[in-house]
């Protein structure tokens, strides 16, 4: 049998969930928490039966658990210390699961496989439909919305909280469904089977799930998450590793103590979590960080259960041990082992500020408050418990203020047949025939068909009888347990009903006394040597009279843990930040081992199995280590392994300087670039060189220079006297990137700042004549002609690299510095007498340069043409 749990509606974020994971052979309970009782009884409204039907809320506080033996979920009180309500919900021997949320019961029938909803209301079926069975159905909610997880088809949905039919989109895990949980905040956290953690959000407009981030976790196959307010852990046994992911301290940690199926609580405080090995007997308990792996064989415990977190302690259940071990954040024993009644291994059920073991198919089940303290209560009933809904009605108010627990037994009463049935602190009796102890009130309220105030009981109070001691045989002890709590401490329990005794002895089998304690005691704490094998009797002492009781089982002590010295500590380099330490080891396992560095500072911790860690630290630096094994409050510290440096490739050439210098001259201009720069970061590994690429803006060269070498120059230039534009570049740039064993690092680059300029051709000299001769110049009568002009410019003028230009009276043009001639178009109009046919003209030579212009001489002549005569008409 499994089971879940939930909470109202009222408080929907803190629903409070039980685990149910695939293939766990945990058997569970569910816990209820519903509101103060309200009867109404509405008349008129009858069913097929001619019954009218009564809508009642039950009493906050009660708990609901799974019999899987009756096929029965049975409602209990327990503050009252007893049964209120049964109902059958499944053929007898089928295994349950059961969660409650907002006033309905989600019970999975994991051997037909079929999901039933039920009105806890009513107690009558809302809906139903078929689920995989096995255990391989499970719902969850978010505190508005209700989910199914479907592990054979690897889906989460969400349902109809009352019809349990699917809504809108199926979430489907392609790479296969590990496990799921729902964290505080409404998150569903949905791991696949390749470690791919998704974290989901229902959508209630678009009926779908929104995955709003996702992350990758160390786990394969197989692997458990727990919820927390914020966040989950994730643990898995291939590899063998325990993750908080979105919590506000993420961790992670490494183990090699778990190994197939693991059992885990649904939801735990982000402090303390903790889940079950049984295949290696190990309960692994993370607290604030720090992994403690328990091996829980030694207590008695070699097949653990799923674990609960209550009140600061982890609770784990035995299997096959009629036991519950209790440990602390560290992982060591918080208190004695709680025995259990005889029945199916014992199953644990959060309900508020009570912890419920519940052992399906006994009659009393045990009650743990949040101080530690213990009380047995019945899971069978009694008369005014109700099996059919139609029976529904209220609790009575108990109004003794006897309590019924602390009444002296009845001497003349014979001996309980089981002492799972009996109270579980030694003064104190349990009911008869497993039953609780009966109340002195008197129950006689019944639902009318007409609403009513609830009746006030006159409860008729039965006198307590007074016992009084037999004079006849003393009876034995019965029932002695021994369990070992410590290397050196054994814990003896034992049942009695007889005349009381004036005090019990303990003693090893065939030994004398190592203990007395009073006569209405029923354990004793005894010392015992560490390493050997005792069983013990109880003798009860009454008058000179004693009566020994049977020997216990035989329990065997650890011997007192011996702590080795880890020795043999090598390191090596694993990559460029991260380290590996191995060591020997020779001594009792110890809690862990932390591995410094010489300097004192901790760099890791790992179980006490391992011989070797995996260290991230700084690339570059000569480190050294040394391993501390840890057992209890001793410790023992090696000497110091080999020194090694984690190297990577080189860092960046600091201080990169780029300087771009024109210079030359204006018949052959250069531009020079060049880089210098720092000595790179090493990082481990020295460097062996620079590689610098320089480019000037006309040409570019890559070289590789030595470790060295912390500056090169690269300079381009250009002919003018071949190509007067010609440009030797500018705007250069430089990159540089250090070499080291490891490889190249990244590169430092920069721009150049550039000084000077290219050097400029001088300008010819000015003011010269450039024309020698002139020919032409006689024009037509319409003023239409041409004048050659012979040239000769001066040498400095003819070379001239710059720009040449020539006005003659129509605007600049260009020209040739070194033109031999100019051929002026002339384009004028007739003249008449009295003018004369003769005209000036005149011309001007320019060079130009980036440095400015010079003009030359200017050149005057004179053209002709015929004239018409005045007052004549034009031909």
């Amino acid at each position: 049998m499994r089971a879940a749990r939930g909470a109202p509606g009222r408080t929907p974020r803190a629903s409070r969930l039980r685990r149910i994971v695939s293939r766990r052979q945990s058997r569970g309970a569910a816990e209820l928490s519903v509101v103060l009782v309200v009867v109404s009884l509405v008349a008129g409204v009858l069913f097929g039966n001619g019954l009218s039907r009564t809508a009642v809320e039950l009493v906050d506080g009660l708990t609901w658990l799974a019999d899987d033996p009756s096929g029965e979920v049975i409602q209990v009180n327990p503050a009252l210390g007893r049964a209120e309500v049964r109902r059958s919900v499944a053929a007898p021997g089928n295994d349950l699961s059961l969660a409650q949320y907002d006033g309905f019961l989600y019970v999975v029938d994991n051997t037909d496989g079929v999901l039933s909803v039920i009105d806890v209301s009513t107690l009558d079926q809302a809906g139903r439909r078929g689920v995989p069975g096995g255990g391989a159905a499970e719902t969850l909610t978010d505190g508005t919305t209700v989910f199914l997880v479907d592990r054979t088809e690897h889906t989460v949905a969400a349902i109809d909280p009352i019809t349990a039919d699917e809504i809108g989109r199926v979430w489907v895990e392609r790479r296969g469904l590990a496990d799921v949980a729902v964290d505080g905040q409404g998150t569903l956290w949905s791991l696949d089977r390749t470690g791919r953690l998704a974290a989901l959000r229902w959508s209630s407009t678009a009926s779908e799930f929104v995955e709003q981030d996702s992350h990758r976790v160390d786990t394969r196959g197989d692997a458990v998450v727990v919820a927390h307010d914020v966040g989950v852990t994730v643990a898995g046994s291939d590899p063998g590793v325990v993750q908080q992911v979105g919590t506000s301290r993420d961790v992670r940690t490494t183990t090699d103590a778990l190994d197939g199926e693991l059992l885990a609580p649904l939801r735990t405080p982000e402090q303390l979590t903790a889940l079950a090995s049984p295949a290696t007997s190990t309960v692994a308990v993370l607290a604030e960080g720090r992994l403690a792996e328990v091996a829980v064989a030694a207590s008695g415990c070699a097949s653990p259960g799923r674990p609960e977190v209550f009140a600061g302690r982890v609770y784990v259940p035995c299997a096959g041990a009629a036991q519950v071990l209790q440990l602390d954040a560290r992982g060591q024993l918080a208190g004695p082992a709680i025995r259990t009644p005889r029945g199916e291994d014992p199953e644990l059920v959060l309900d508020g500020d009570t912890l419920l073991i519940n052992v399906p198919g006994a009659r009393t089940g045990v009650a743990v408050d949040e101080d530690g303290s213990t009380r047995e209560f019945s899971r069978v009933g009694d008369e005014d418990a109700v099996s059919d809904p139609q029976e529904l009605r209220l609790p009575e108010t108990e109004t003794d203020t006897e309590d019924s627990d602390d009444r002296e037994p009845d001497p003349t009463s014979t001996p309980d047949a089981e002492d799972g049935d009996r109270g579980r602190d030694g003064d104190r009796d349990g009911g008869r025939d497993g039953q609780p102890p009966r109340s002195t009130d008197t129950p006689t309220a019944t639902p009318t068909a007409t609403p009513t105030q609830t009746p006030t009981q006159t409860p008729t109070q039965t006198p307590t009888q007074t016992p009084t001691q037999s004079p006849g045989v003393l009876s034995a002890p019965t029932d002695v347990r021994a369990t070992v709590l410590g290397s050196e401490l054994v814990q003896v329990d034992w049942s009695y009903s007889g005349p009381a005794p004036e005090s019990f002895t303990v003693a090893p089998v065939g030994g004398a006394a190592v203990a007395t304690v009073g006569g209405s005691e029923r354990r004793a704490l005894v010392a015992v040597t560490p390493g050997e094998s005792t069983s013990f009797v109880v003798t009860a002492v009454l008058g000179g009279r004693t009566a020994t009781s049977a020997a216990s089982n035989t329990v065997t002590t650890q011997p007192d843990p011996v702590l080795g010295t880890p020795a043999s500590v090598q390191a090596s380099v694993v990559s460029s930040t991260q380290v590996q330490v191995g060591w020997s080891y020779t001594g009792d396992v110890p809690d862990e081992f932390v591995v410094t560095t010489t300097g004192g500072s901790e760099v890791g911790r790992v179980g006490g199995a391992q011989r070797q860690a995996v260290l991230t630290v700084a690339a570059g630096e000569q480190v050294a280590f040394r391993v501390t094994a840890r057992l209890g409050g001793e410790s023992a510290t090696s000497g110091a392994s080999n020194t090694v440096t984690p190297a990577e490739a080189p860092g960046q050439a600091p201080g990169l300087s780029v300087a771009g210098v024109y210079a030359g001259t204006w018949q052959a201009p250069t531009y020079t670039v060049t880089a210098t720069w720092g000595a790179a970061p090493a990082n481990g590994s020295a460097i062996t060189g620079y590689r610098v690429t320089i480019s000037t803006g006309t040409r570019s060269e890559t070289v590789t220079l030595g470790p060295g070498v912390r500056s090169h120059t690269l300079a381009s230039s250009c002919d003018r006297t071949a190509d007067a534009s010609c440009s030797p570049g500018g705007n250069g740039t430089a990159t540089v990137t250090a070499i080291n064993g490891v490889g190249t690092g990244s590169p430092s680059s920069g721009g150049a700042s550039d000084s000077g300029s290219i050097p400029v051709e001088p300008l010819p000299g000015g003011g010269r004549q450039h024309v020698t001769n002139q020919s032409g110049g006689r024009l037509s009568m319409e003023g239409m002609g041409s004048s050659t002009l012979q040239l000769s410019p001066a040498g400095d003028w003819a070379g001239f690299g710059g720009t040449c230009s020539v006005d003659d009276g129509s605007g600049w043009a260009p020209i040739a510095c070194n033109a031999a001639t100019w051929e002026v178009q002339h384009n004028g109009s007739y003249i008449w007498e009295p003018n004369s046919g003769t005209r000036s003209h005149s011309v001007q030579f320019r060079a130009t340069n980036s440095s400015g212009s010079v003009l030359s001489a200017t050149y005057t002549w004179q053209t002709t043409q015929p004239t018409l005569c005045e007052g004549c008409q034009i031909p």
